[in-house]
């Protein structure tokens, strides 16, 4: 899902290298703060949504090597 958003932004919007990872970085970011079993959010979303978050960025992802095959 993250993946093809990315792809999306980079093909319609022609966004650099730099700011793709910054995007991707901010959601990683997100998720882990969200997702953390130390934080109160897990069980808020049980609650209100009847699911729990997850992390969608994951290292493959996240890897620099990685963005030339998403980039391209």
């Amino acid at each position: 899902m993250v993946d093809e958003w990315l792809g999306d932004l980079r093909s319609l919007r022609d966004l650099k290298r730099s700011t793709m990872r910054s995007y991707s970085e901010a959601v990683r970011a997100f998720c882990h703060f969200i997702a953390d079993p130390l934080s109160e959010w897990k069980a808020t979303c049980e609650e209100r949504f009847g699911t729990h978050p997850v992390q969608v960025v994951h290292d493959w992802l996240g890897s620099p090597r990685n963005w030339r095959q998403l980039i391209r």
